[in-house]
């Protein structure tokens, strides 16, 4: 995760501006990376499930409070 306000998530924001966007920029909820870098031979399922809600299942819970 990384915050709007500077680096890729400010990069983010002012791109979705750009395009007409109205944004809001709130310091950490930015979603552009997974916690987890393993490969399946490595990943525990418990480690998969971790990576999802914090990859998917947390954005889709954000964008539906923004919508």
């Amino acid at each position: 995760m990384t915050g709007g306000a500077q680096g890729i998530g400010r990069c983010i924001a002012d791109e979705f501006q750009k395009a007409g966007a109205h944004v809001c920029v709130i310091d950490k909820l930015i979603n552009n990376a997974l916690p987890l870098m393993k490969g399946i031979d490595a990943c525990s399922y418990e480690e998969f499930q971790y990576a999802m809600s914090v990859g998917v299942t947390a954005p889709f819970y954000l964008a539906k409070l923004f919508a």
